[in-house]
């Protein structure tokens, strides 16, 4: 069995798509295209994480981070291939919500992120 570490590891690329904003109906608010890179440092024993987004008509702008082993979050959690899924463990009504699914097979990445604020109404 990999160690959630190893399973990180299997993300390391660079990754080319965008993030989509959709309304609670589903249409299309904001398509943002990005790069994001994953490249281990340290002989492997920490990952830099480059998120760079690329709108139409504006600037570049990075968000940078950096992992190590002892930095993963209890609520993150990663399979073999991989796949990572995180989140909230409940609802309280006071702060953000957040569920984010990412989906890996071979070459291809397909991450998705349900949002729910306080002041949502769907």
């Amino acid at each position: 069995m990999l160690s959630q570490w190893d399973c990180l590891l299997k993300n390391i690329g660079t990754w080319e798509g965008s993030f989509t904003h959709l309304s609670a109906e589903g249409q299309e608010i904001k398509d943002t295209p990005t790069v994001i890179t994953f490249e281990t440092t340290q002989n492997s024993q920490a990952i830099h994480q480059v998120v760079r987004y690329l709108p139409k008509d504006q600037p570049a702008s990075d968000i940078k981070a950096d992992y190590t082993p002892s930095s993963l979050s209890q609520e993150l959690i990663f399979f073999e291939n991989g796949s990572f899924c995180r989140g909230n463990t409940q609802w309280n009504g006071l702060g953000n919500f957040v569920s984010e699914f990412g989906l890996k097979e071979r070459d291809r990445r397909l991450r998705i992120v349900c949002l729910f604020t306080p002041t949502s109404t769907r």
